[in-house]
């Protein structure tokens, strides 16, 4: 009877844990076969933008170095001496001004004794002249042969060439001599001297100075390849103003000077992608100096009811260009025909009208079809 009583307690406690077991499995069995959740029952975050339709800014911004137009070292014509320095290291000349003086007594003689040759020989043209004349007049009359008269005429003619002989000689003593002053070529800025006084040069050979020339000058850019369509309709439609600024560690720059854009060049970089263009600054003030980095704003014509989104919208797929359109809470790609990129926004050529809402983050969660939730931007 005891034993029965024992035995009671602990079959209740079994069934109890059995019926236990059993209901854990069935509840796990059954969320076992319950369906997954789909990417579309989950809506995707994302941040969207419209595409915008109006007048946009057109100018391009661009770094630029400034260069010389004109750069030249200046050398002597002539062996020499220097005996005097007359320009100042960072000094403005002016065309024709004297920047170095040679020893002039060797080319001085030389000019002397040219001038005391044609004298001579001039005075020898003059009696042969007059000797001529004699023998003419006599010939004439009967009383000098032929041959004396065609002597006589010889040795004239000779005098007369040895004149011009002299007179050149004279002329190439002078200009030589004018060569013991060196001049400017062109307006400019003198560089630092590179002799000094005492100092031997040999023509054509030792640098003196090197002038450049800072007024106008060249801003040189380089212009992206995308943009050189909208650059070259602009030419063909009048000047084309230049901004030139100099870093000042602000966001906004300096603006120094204005000018035109001079000529494009002939070929795109193609390691780059880029072309050279050159803008002409007159820089009357000094105030740019060649070889300073700037930034340049080309100003081109604004482009009325163009198309644009926010660049990042913008992406590039297999098969081209696309962006994210929504449509109600549905995403799908758009394929569009991108344009310049401008202050920030991608100008659409095709693709888009205008008014259609784009998405700007969360591109890369997207697939064709799927549902998205519109969220503020981060």
């Amino acid at each position: 009877m005891t034993l029965r009583r024992r035995k009671g307690p602990l079959i209740v406690a079994a069934l109890v844990c059995a019926s236990a077991i059993a209901v854990v499995a069935v509840r796990r069995t059954a969320a076992g076969n319950a369906p997954a959740a789909t990417p579309q029952s989950v809506p995707t975050p994302v941040v969207v933008a419209r595409a915008r339709v109006g007048a946009i800014d057109n100018s391009i911004d661009l770094p630029a170095r400034v260069e010389a137009r004109s750069s030249v070292v200046v050398k002597s014509r002539i062996d020499g001496q220097i005996v005097a320095i007359a320009v100042r290291e960072g000094g403005r000349v002016r065309a024709g001004d004297v920047l170095f003086r040679l020893d002039p007594s060797a080319l001085a003689a030389q000019q002397r004794l040219a001038a005391a040759n044609l004298a001579r020989d001039r005075a020898q043209l003059a009696k042969s002249e007059s000797d001529l004349r004699q023998l003419e007049e006599l010939a004439r009359r009967g009383f000098e042969s032929e041959a004396a008269l065609t002597a006589a005429r010889a040795g004239t003619d000779v005098a007369r060439e040895s004149v011009r002989a002299d007179e050149a000689a004279l002329d190439a003593a002078r200009v030589a001599l004018g060569y013991t002053q060196v001049r400017a070529p062109f307006d400019g800025v003198a560089g630092a001297l590179a002799v000094s006084v005492g100092q031997a040069v040999r023509a054509n050979d030792t640098a003196l100075l090197t002038i450049v020339r800072d007024s106008p000058l060249y801003v040189t850019a380089a212009l992206p390849e995308s943009r050189l369509a909208d650059v070259r309709a602009a030419l063909a439609a009048g000047p084309v103003a230049v901004d030139v600024a100099v870093p000042n560690g602000a966001n906004d720059p300096t603006r120094v000077a204005r000018g035109t854009i001079a000529f494009i060049d002939n070929a795109v970089d193609p390691t780059s992608g880029t072309i050279a263009v050159k803008s002409e600054v007159a820089n009357r003030d000094g105030a740019l100096v060649p070889g300073q980095f700037v930034s340049v704003r080309l100003h081109l014509r604004p482009r009325e009811r163009a198309v644009s989104v926010p660049a990042a919208a913008v992406q590039r797929g297999p098969d081209g260009w696309y962006v994210w359109r929504i449509d109600g809470a549905t995403a799908r790609m758009q394929p569009v025909e991108p344009g310049a990129l401008i202050g920030g926004r991608r100008v659409i050529d095709a693709g888009l009208a205008g008014g259609e809402t784009v998405v700007v983050e969360g591109q890369f969660r997207l697939v064709a079809g799927a549902h998205v939730r519109v969220q503020a931007s981060s």
